[in-house]
């Protein structure tokens, strides 16, 4: 989502409706230019009521809209992304929210201006240039095109990270769907029961009921070589409770609890969004590396890909841009190429 010529990131449900209603098409940088210079305005209109005022809904754009509803206090809002509810999409001054009654406006408006426009304007959300993004897409494409492979080779993105502290520092992880697939060949098992078994098998989706479930037995031998075997898993309602019982904790440990499948949603699209989607997690060295595409895709949906997952990441980091050392992306078998 565009705000201000910059990309707001976030899991699903959060920005999903976040322009509807007050603004119908994201904001250009001139309006939003604009609107700040009514802000400035209004702070020395003293005395005048500013109940009507409504300028300060730019700062509303990116806030707190789950599903509709509009966190109505600073504190709430702060309340609920502890909980896990919403998560980061940026630098922490951007989750401030507007008062909406005009006795508190006048200082608000002082103070939140302020602090949003050094954290937004002077942070900006990517430090990769546009021409520096698709000259080492293109590349990787091309590279992989001198010497093709027998394979479909996958385009990952390798960070490294600084002044960032492994064993003292919060290990962050966070998900991201991106826009196409990185990893098409991905298997995806479904853990169901009998009616989502039987739409997995009309889809030639590998798919395990409760039954096959209990033949492991808790076999922590055939657990793993389960959890190895898919590179994702998707469960019903009816049996998601039960995995741990039948399973042990063999699948979440390998980082590989299964996601819920209702059956109101279509099978096939949440696979596909569980193949869209990407896992940034932190362990114990100041590295990582997440596949982004692959080398069968087009430039633009390859750098579409990478600005979206690098954009998340930062986002997720303590201290942002600051944490990077550097950003490199490469194919399977092809050379790096330094993004930043």
């Amino acid at each position: 989502m565009e705000f201000f010529g910059y990309t707001l990131f976030g899991p699903q449900n959060y920005i999903k409706d976040t322009l509807k209603g007050d603004y119908k098409e994201p904001l250009s940088k001139k309006e939003a230019e604009n609107l700040i210079k009514n802000m400035k305005l209004t702070l020395n209109l003293r005395g005048k009521d500013s109940h009507d005022f409504d300028v300060i809904r730019v700062i509303d754009c990116y806030i707190g809209r789950v599903n509709g509803f509009t966190y109505g206090s600073s504190q709430r809002f702060t309340k609920m992304k502890r909980k896990g509810v919403i998560k980061p999409v940026g630098p922490a001054e951007m989750y401030r929210i507007p008062p909406t009654t005009s006795i508190e406006l006048s200082f608000h408006l002082f103070a939140c201006y302020n602090r949003w426009r050094r954290s937004f304007f002077k942070a900006k959300m990517s430090k990769v240039s546009r021409d520096t993004l698709y000259e080492c897409v293109n590349a990787v494409l091309d590279a992989s095109k001198e010497k093709q492979r027998n394979f479909l080779e996958t385009v990952e993105i390798q960070i490294g990270l600084k002044n960032y502290d492994p064993q003292k520092d919060k290990r962050f992880s966070g998900t991201v769907k991106l826009k196409y697939i990185p990893r098409p060949k991905m298997q995806v098992c479904v853990l169901g029961d009998q009616q989502h078994c039987d739409e997995a098998k009309s889809l030639s989706v590998p798919c395990m009921d409760a039954e096959a479930l209990k033949k492991l037995n808790k076999n922590k031998k055939l657990v793993k070589k389960l959890a190895k075997k898919y590179d994702a898993f998707l469960a019903s309602e009816s049996l998601i409770k039960q995995i741990p019982r039948l399973l042990g904790p063999g699948l979440n440990k390998a980082g590989k609890f299964p996601g819920l499948l209702s059956h109101q949603e279509s099978m096939t699209q949440k696979i596909d969004e569980v193949k869209a989607t990407i896992k940034f997690q932190m362990k114990k060295v100041l590295c990582l590396s997440v596949a982004v595409g692959h080398v069968g895709m087009t430039a633009d949906e390859l750098a579409q890909n990478v600005h979206l997952s690098i954009n998340f990441l930062v986002s997720l980091l303590k201290k942002h841009w600051q944490n990077v050392r550097s950003l490199h992306m490469k194919s399977t078998m092809g050379p790096p190429q330094r993004l930043y």
